[in-house]
């Protein structure tokens, strides 16, 4: 179970290009799900899917760091899951009990725009995976965004969630991505307070927290705000960053939508 990697994976290689690849797999499964299961009618079936998969990771989660404990010898405070990858565990327990509505529509567009930013931007240097020695933690952590890549373009089918009578539900999903970004900011200080030796360090955007940040920088943010300094200007570039991120993701997603749209009207219309 502890077992460890004998030659430890790197960017761009086998392990990472597996996970790229088995991501996008579940980017096409999630979307055509979505697609399938699509329509107001279907909404509380697709809101007890969302609850299935909260279940699902919690497990992930605690199984994860169940097996981080063990093989540290205690429970760290770098083990706190609020990060911007799995802030969904807060989120998606939710959405069963949520009557249809902008409270939440936003947050199924935290789930289906800045998760899937986030998820994005895991792939391009997955750090978590490429950096414990353990080979299962590995295997977590990347099976961990692979399904929530799936996860994640099924919440953006099955809702509609690309549908412009909806962008009010997205403008309010960035609202909510920014609450969730300054729980992390105060969540860090506080976990600093509690034992400043640990670098906790939520949505990687700790204060105090240099060294690990040293080894993952935001791609373009880190060249801005090197060391993270000036600490305040940072987080609110850090906010508009992903908020831009999540604006592109959108923005795509409804561009492709609109492409499928013609395509099939072409298909389907009457030859002269």
């Amino acid at each position: 179970m502890f077992v460890t990697w004998k030659t430890q994976p790197t960017s761009m290689g086998w392990f990472h290009i597996l996970g790229i690849i088995l991501m996008l797999c579940a980017m096409v499964g999630g979307s055509w799900l979505g697609t399938k299961f699509a329509g107001e009618e279907n909404e509380k079936r697709n809101s007890k899917i969302i609850g299935f998969a909260a279940i699902y990771f919690w497990c992930l989660e605690i199984f994860s760091e169940v097996f981080m404990t063990i093989a540290y010898g205690k429970y760290l405070l770098t083990l706190v899951p609020f990060q911007l990858c799995s802030a969904i565990l807060f989120v998606m327990p939710f959405i069963p009990f949520l009557k249809k509505g902008i409270v939440k529509d936003s947050l199924l567009g935290v789930i289906a725009f800045v998760s899937t930013t986030g998820a994005f931007f895991y792939f391009v240097k997955p750090t978590a995976a490429l950096t414990t020695p353990y080979i299962i933690k590995s295997c977590l952590s990347i099976r961990w965004h692979i399904s929530m890549m799936g996860v994640c373009t099924f919440t953006m089918t099955a809702f509609n969630l690309l549908d412009m009578k909806k962008h009010r539900g997205f403008l309010a999903s960035l609202v909510a991505y920014a609450g969730l970004a300054l729980i992390a900011v105060a969540g860090n200080f506080i976990l600093h307070a509690i034992d400043p030796t640990q670098e906790t360090n939520l949505f990687y955007i700790s204060y105090y927290n240099i060294t690990y940040y040293s080894e993952f920088q935001y791609p373009i943010l880190g060249s801005i705000f090197p060391g993270q300094r000036p600490y305040f200007l940072f987080v609110i570039a850090f906010v508009i960053y992903f908020g831009i991120g999540a604006s592109a993701c959108y923005s795509l997603g409804f561009g492709v939508k609109k492409l499928i749209e013609v395509i099939k009207a072409k298909k389907s219309a009457p030859r002269a």
